[in-house]
């Protein structure tokens, strides 16, 4: 969302300004048609010194109300014919006779000038100027719409957000949910299906999945539960001889409690037992993969030995 507004505000801002440009470009022209106009009408009354005929010729920029003032220079560089906008203050005073023909842009005018031929020779000058309020009277205008433009793109990107959020992000975060409930064992948990699309179809999948895994997948704790009823002695090393699981047989067999047992080496309750099993046991194990009634010792937490018939297998890892 954040990104959305700024892109739109970076290209909204690189449209106000080019507007901006291509407007006041506009107007310069506009102005320049104006000078060359008021330049060619009044030839003839420079040329024979009119100047009510002049002023005539000014005053049809009446109607052009952006037009502040306009003068016809003689060439020596004396006001000949002044027209002035009823905006103007009485302490105006007018600009000298510019020398060359072009324009000029200032904060709030646009001034414009023209040279007055006659025979080839240059007789005066006409001075048109400007104000700007078209320019920033467009500018405002612009600016509001594409605020608006903005508003309304960031209303419809939170609408269409928003709805994106109800039919994707939720239902995915529901499934993240669910996959954590199941990866901790609990198979009973199912993923809530909220959209027929895609995602809809994959919550499904994987709620098929889970009651597979509820009917194929023995639980933890049922497995603790066979392993602690056993009436048998059971004992789990992992592959240096360090006991990582015993039942409460074995435990109630040899006196220990599991916590005095777990992580402690074979030999705490067999003599001798991580040379036995490393050199005698793992070998054949490796070799025929399971080992069956191997006459040994217990040791008790008193000491005492007790005769066992141990059965050794593997447990491997897929």
């Amino acid at each position: 969302m954040l990104t959305t507004g700024i892109a739109l505000l970076f290209g909204s801002g690189i449209l106000i300004i080019n507007e901006f440009f291509s407007f006041r470009r506009s107007m310069i022209n506009d102005l320049t048609i104006q000078a060359k106009i008021i330049a060619n009408n009044s030839t003839a009354a420079l040329a024979f010194h009119d100047q009510k005929n002049a002023r005539e010729i000014l005053s049809a920029l009446k109607s052009a109300t952006n037009i502040e003032f306009a003068v016809i220079y003689t060439q020596s560089g004396e006001a000949f014919a002044i027209f002035e906008n009823n905006k103007m203050r009485k302490d105006f005073v007018l600009p000298p006779s510019p020398e060359s023909d072009g324009y000029r842009v200032g904060t709030n005018y646009l001034d414009a000038f023209q040279h007055i031929v006659f025979n080839n020779k240059t007789i005066g000058t006409v001075y048109i100027r400007s104000d700007l309020e078209k320019l920033y009277s467009f500018l405002k205008w612009y600016a509001c719409v594409i605020g608006f433009v903005i508003s309304g793109s960031l209303g419809i990107a939170f609408l269409m957000i928003s709805r994106l959020q109800r039919t994707v992000t939720k239902p995915v975060l529901l499934l993240r949910e669910t996959t954590k409930k199941v990866a901790l064992g609990d198979f009973t948990a199912k993923a809530e299906i909220i959209t027929k699309d895609e995602i809809g179809q994959l919550t499904s999948d994987f709620n098929k999945m889970t009651e597979s895994l509820q009917v194929t997948t023995v639980s933890k704790d049922y497995v603790d539960s066979i392993i602690n009823n056993l009436m048998d002695s059971l004992v789990v090393l992992d592959q240096d001889y360090t006991i990582q699981k015993v039942n409460q047989s074995t435990l109630n067999l040899l006196g220990y409690t599991s916590r005095e047992l777990l992580d402690q080496s074979v030999d705490v309750i067999c003599e001798n037992g991580r040379n036995l099993f490393r050199e005698t046991i793992a070998v054949e194990l490796e070799r025929k993969g399971r080992i069956i009634n191997i006459e040994q010792f217990y040791l008790t937490k008193r000491g005492e030995k007790i005769s066992v018939i141990l059965s050794c297998s593997l447990i491997l890892n897929d």
